[in-house]
């Protein structure tokens, strides 16, 4: 190369292990003049330091490793970001990535994922891998994990205190807590939020994620606290969110001018920026609260397997609230209804149903208050009255000292 061209060296890679016999080269042509020194450019990817973090999952999960991304750019390293779809979205615009390996869901078989790890993390200086921090590590996993066979105050004992985001920096390694998850956004996706926010001027938005990953998810009185707030203040705007299956949940009707569905439509990125700029965000710990934390949006957590230390400790704007059942939080990874008590009527998991309006209804008020001391004139409709407001009820401040 240097007898024809000025170059730059990006990527030079020799494979010689087992029956591998190859080498992946990658330059970088500067010049049709050979032997150019250019002064002053930064260093290339070969030149840095490497770190690698793997973390595949659940939007929660990618939301978790973010921190870990921040810390390592900010020690200097080139960071590749190993994950699946889910993170690939909350990874987009990061400034904190700088190379991204796609992995498809089931791509690598379980079975084959050490071997395919080991081999991965040739040729960096540094590898985190976050798999199993959290599921397994923190939430026990029936027929896996001792702890799943502790008693609920031996779990909370153990687990309850240990906040997700700061266990991840720990397990790589990084001497820093307090952090809170990150997503980033384009400006083309910032604009044309803002033109959405505007055009909804004088409204009190509020995001309600319907349901998560389990059936201690899902929240079977959301309907009917929904239906009580639009009642006594028409200024509300419930965008109502989830996958397909939550579909089903979007009771009120498409006309309904204090309703705007978007289960099944709206993709995580869409959801995102939506949470970013509106006025509350409300729903089970899934996903979606998870990003409402990057943000100072208010927000309600239904925590049902989690303790608020565990997962809102450094949240702003915090209104979160445990389940009133007496095994929440139960430290345990639900993946069937089979493993938890029982709600008959509506068929979740006991802790989703131990929510009742009134433990949501006044956090929710309590936002709005503030909402309307900063907005227009309220809307005002013939014959409504205000309601006592009930006494709050199972704050996750107030389940036992485990778990503060």
């Amino acid at each position: 190369m240097g007898n024809f061209a000025s170059y730059e060296l990006l990527h030079n890679e020799t494979h010689a292990e087992d029956d591998e016999y190859s080498f992946d080269l990658v330059l970088k042509k500067l010049s049709s003049v050979p032997g150019l020194k250019v002064d002053r450019r930064p260093p290339t990817r070969e030149q840095m330091k490497k770190a690698l973090v793997i973390r595949y999952g659940g939007i929660g999960d990618a939301m978790i490793a973010t921190p870990v991304l921040r810390a390592l750019k900010e020690e200097g390293y080139h960071v590749t970001f190993n994950t699946s779809d889910n993170g690939r979205e909350i990874a987009k615009h990061n400034p904190n990535v700088d190379e991204l390996i796609y992995q498809a869901m089931d791509e690598v078989p379980n079975a084959d994922l050490e071997a395919y790890w080991k081999g991965l993390s040739k040729g960096y200086d540094r590898v985190v891998n976050l798999s199993g921090t959290i599921e397994e590590a923190l939430l026990s996993i029936k027929g896996r994990n001792p702890e799943y066979d502790l008693t609920d105050d031996e779990r909370r004992a153990k687990f309850g205190n240990v906040n997700y985001y700061n266990h991840a920096l720990k397990i790589a390694g990084i001497d820093r807590r307090g952090m809170n998850g990150e997503i980033f956004f384009s400006d083309e996706e910032e604009g044309i939020a803002r033109i959405w926010r505007e055009s909804l001027d004088g409204r009190f938005v509020v995001i309600w994620a319907l349901g998560g990953s389990g059936p201690h998810k899902r929240f079977p009185y959301a309907a009917m606290a929904m239906a009580e707030f639009a009642r006594v203040n028409p200024e509300v705007l419930f965008i109502t969110v989830g996958g397909h299956a939550e579909k089903l949940l979007e009771l009120a009707a498409d006309d309904n001018p204090n309703y705007m569905h978007r289960s099944g439509r709206w993709g995580i990125r869409n959801t995102a920026i939506a949470v970013k700029y509106a006025d509350l965000v409300i729903g089970p710990e899934t996903g979606v609260l998870n990003m409402a934390g990057c943000f100072d949006t208010p927000k309600i957590c239904m925590l049902s397997h989690s303790s608020w230390a565990n997962l809102c400790k450094y949240w702003k704007n915090d209104h979160s609230v445990q389940s009133r059942q007496t095994c929440s939080p139960c430290h345990k990874m639900i993946f069937s209804i089979k493993e938890c008590p029982v709600n008959e009527k509506f068929k979740v998991s006991a802790c989703a149903a131990e929510f009742d309006p009134s433990d949501i209804l006044p956090r929710m008020k309590e936002v709005f208050r503030k909402w309307r001391r900063n907005n227009s004139t309220p809307i005002a409709l013939p014959g409504l009255a205000q309601t006592t407001e009930p006494a709050l009820v199972g704050s996750p401040r107030d389940r036992g000292s485990l778990i503060h």
